[in-house]
C-alpha cells in the first residue's frame, strides 16, 4: 500500500493569481491588479456526473500544485 499525500487537511483552491476556483467551486478573479482574488464571479465552472443505479463508490480529492488543479476521482461498482 503506497501514500501519495492526501489527508483532511488539503488546500481546496487553485489559481494562478489572476483567475482561480475556490472551495465552493465558483470562479474569482483578481479586479485592478489586486493581490487577491476578491471578484466572485457566480459562475462554478466544474462539471460532476453521476452514475444512476450505480453501486458502492469510493472517491479521494487531491491537489496538483506544480499544475494547479484540484483533482477529484470517484471510482463506482457496477
Amino acid at each position: 500500500e503506497q501514500s501519495i499525500g492526501v489527508d483532511e487537511n488539503l488546500v481546496l483552491f487553485v489559481g494562478n493569481g489572476h483567475i482561480g476556483v475556490d472551495v465552493n467551486e465558483e470562479l474569482r478573479l483578481s479586479s485592478n491588479g489586486s493581490k487577491t482574488l476578491d471578484f466572485a464571479t457566480g459562475f462554478k465552472p466544474l462539471v460532476k456526473v453521476e452514475v444512476a443505479g450505480g453501486g458502492s463508490s469510493a472517491e479521494s480529492t487531491f491537489t496538483e500544485f506544480r499544475e494547479g488543479r484540484v483533482r477529484n476521482i470517484k471510482c463506482y461498482v457496477m
